[in-house]
């Protein structure tokens, strides 16, 4: 295809307006008698209506984060992007959906606009679906059209994983037409697959972490015990009090000292109280207390689906430092699920720590994905960050290892 100029993409992308009243942005290709076409949903409404349809595509997608979810996203939405512009390329093989894209616009630096995946520092939020059993490659081409008909000149997605077949997909297909891309990695995150017999697992730790974790424990039993509550099957009335005697902990901590806990904002309490509503609602909501004398001193909140755990906040009463109670729920509650789920991805979320790698036996690439949507500016701005970022690591390089010193010349003789 032809590259069009920016002016008439952002023609083509005005016309698409009709998506939204039904009508197909473009067809490419009849398998029998069904039709494969995008369209792009520019209210929250839109979405909403078609929340079933989104969970299906969801359930039938690699991805196994619940907050990919429509009613998830739907908060996230309301609560950090409600004043944005937002856009969801939406893929249909006759009224199913096959692919799904949530977008919001902003700007990049606070300068270029651009199109960004929803989720924040708080959570995660909408997620790239591509049905697993469907027409991908045809699928991903209709995305990657509707990206360059997007209004904004680059696409930046943080957070998109190294071991997501539809990413890579879509990256793929979107540098053979001839478009800008580039992959920039952020982090590693650690996960962990519970076996079925719980003590190969405790054989692979190493010597320190194993005596770690039986000093916490006798020392707690010395002190009366704990006991581990996994809350599972709430309904969303029942959330509310244990989010919150959670995040209390958490408050109390030096993340409360900093201003950096849920507590600290109304508006953020209030989303973990919707988020965790929707995610209970849909069975997926995981919240973990380990309690020493009837009273919590670490918690964690978690999303359970597709065979995987997802650690999202976690907290533990800096009172109580000296048995390690972090270490200890998770101790428990990896006994406890390897019994229960034997297979279980267990997944920390955040960048590999000291704390979490400790428990790993795998980890994740996780990456930022820059596509440039209108070439040539796109493809400038990306080409500038890739000159920037090695001049960066020069810069670091340099100061890190100092200036070369040569040896002085020697005086001249009189």
């Amino acid at each position: 295809m032809a590259e069009m100029p920016a002016s008439r993409w952002s023609a083509w992308f005005s016309g698409c307006a009709g998506l939204n009243k039904g009508c197909s942005a473009r067809t490419v290709r009849r398998r029998r008698v069904l039709v494969v076409q995008l369209r792009v949903f520019d209210t929250h409404e839109q979405l909403q209506s078609r929340a079933d349809d989104w969970n299906d595509l969801w359930r039938r997608s690699e991805t196994a984060l619940p907050t990919g979810q429509a009613e998830p996203l739907l908060v996230w939405l309301r609560h950090f992007a409600a004043e944005l512009p937002f856009r969801a390329l939406v893929v249909e093989d006759h009224e199913r959906l096959v692919a799904a894209l949530p977008l919001i616009g902003r700007r990049g630096a606070g300068v270029l606009p651009i199109a960004a995946s929803a989720g924040n520092q708080w959570s995660s939020a909408g997620e790239l679906l591509l049905d697993r059993e469907a027409d991908v490659d045809g699928a991903a081409d209709l995305l990657c059209e509707g990206l360059r008909a997007l209004p904004w000149p680059l696409a930046w997605f943080r957070g998109a994983r190294g071991s997501s077949r539809a990413w890579h997909l879509l990256v793929e297909r979107f540098g053979q037409a001839g478009m800008p891309a580039r992959r920039q990695a952020m982090f590693q995150v650690g996960q962990v697959c519970l076996p079925d017999d719980f003590a190969d697992m405790e054989r692979a730790w190493s010597g320190n972490h194993r005596r770690h974790l039986r000093k916490a424990a006798r020392r707690v039993e010395a002190a009366g015990g704990c006991d581990l509550q996994i809350y599972r099957d709430l309904s969303p009335a029942e959330v509310e009090p244990l989010v919150r005697t959670g995040f209390e902990m958490e408050h109390r901590g030096w993340k409360g000292v900093a201003g950096g806990s849920v507590l600290a904002s109304d508006a953020i309490l209030t989303f973990f109280f919707e988020q965790a509503r929707a995610l209970a609602a849909a069975g997926n909501l995981r919240l973990l207390f380990l309690s020493h004398r009837g009273q919590p001193i670490a918690f964690e909140y978690g999303l359970a689906a597709k065979g995987h755990y997802f650690s999202l906040k976690v907290a533990y009463d800096e009172a109580f430092a000296r048995f390690s109670p972090g270490q200890l729920l998770r101790y428990r509650f990896f006994e406890d699920q390897s019994r229960r789920a034997p297979g279980t991805i267990v997944d920390f979320m955040g960048p590999l720590s000291d704390a979490t790698g400790k428990w790993v036996n795998h980890v994740d690439d996780v990456d930022a994905l820059m596509l440039g949507t209108w070439p040539r500016i796109g493809g400038a701005v990306i080409a500038a960050m890739g000159v920037a970022r090695r001049a960066r690591n020069q810069w670091r390089a340099f100061r890190a290892e100092g200036p070369s010193v040569g040896t002085a010349a020697p005086l001249p003789a009189h």
